[in-house]
């Protein structure tokens, strides 16, 4: 099969449920890159706490992040393509969100997650792994009022990002928001909820990417494991779901690999491109 890009989702696919990156996974990009084939994440984290993993596996100079809404060449400075949600969207969901202080807020930005500073320490009791917030926790950057800090250092959202211990909190929140057709939500996890440009996915991100590097969407591949996934995975010239991903996923799939835990994309990378 001839690929020349690869596109990999990051949590549950990429990272195993440790939040690593296996030795084995490691070797299979050291591989492919060896005979020029380009590698990129497409993820829902912001690039801030997409990068250290992206650059473990050499996928760091492209990277789609924020479910799509920002796409950038590193390398290169260059952004591809940003989507960011209107001011008085933002206003809204922040809206429909602040009236109960046990959901942790986070605005995502160009220069990282965004949250009130009243509501950074909610974080810890918000449904998220320990693994996670060791990692993030301290990458968040916490404001005193995120409305003025936005106006101010003239920051567009690309993505509003909400979590809870109480999936009942969430969907609350989800009934409200989906009175708003130019927003895009999606559960990716049981105690997370993000919202995103109604116009805006992961297939449509590859595109741009695909576009800008002047490579066929036949000759890409992609790998995922979630519902931020399916756009991707249906754009792809060659898709592979991960073992341990929803049904839906499978099927829409062309083929299906191992889970996270047992090198699934290691085994879709020797499978599907060095053979």
């Amino acid at each position: 099969m001839d690929i020349k890009l690869l596109v990999v989702d990051m949590d549950g696919t990429l990272l195993n449920s440790k939040d690593e990156v296996t030795p084995q996974t490691i070797q299979a990009f050291k591989k492919i890159q060896d005979i020029g084939v380009l590698a990129a994440v497409a993820t829902g984290r912001n690039h801030v706490e997409a990068q250290p993993h992206a650059e473990t596996v050499g996928a760091h100079h492209i990277m789609i992040t924020d479910n799509g809404a920002m796409v950038k060449d590193y390398q290169r400075d260059v952004i591809i393509l940003e989507k960011h949600l209107q001011p008085d969207l933002v206003t809204y969901v922040t809206s429909v969100t602040e009236t109960n202080p046990e959901v942790f807020v986070q605005y995502h930005t160009r220069i990282g997650c965004v949250v009130d500073r009243q509501n950074h320490p909610v974080m810890k009791r918000a449904g998220w792994s320990k693994n996670h917030l060791a990692d993030f926790y301290h990458t968040q950057i916490p404001v005193e009022d995120v409305a003025s800090f936005l106006k101010e250092e003239n920051l567009p959202v690309h993505k509003v990002v909400m979590s809870s211990s109480d999936p009942k909190d969430l969907d609350a929140i989800t009934e409200n928001l989906k009175t708003e057709d130019k927003l895009s939500t999606l559960r990716t996890m049981i105690y997370c909820l993000e919202t995103i440009p109604a116009e805006i996915d992961k297939g449509v991100a590859l595109r741009q990417v695909c576009d800008y590097l002047n490579i066929p969407l036949q000759a890409t591949m992609a790998i995922g494991d979630s519902v931020n996934d399916c756009e991707l995975l249906k754009t792809a010239g060659f898709s592979v779901a991960m073992g341990h991903a929803p049904s839906y996923l499978k099927e829409l799939s062309d083929a299906v690999v191992g889970s996270n835990d047992e090198n699934g994309v290691a085994q879709a990378i020797e499978k599907y491109i060095l053979k």
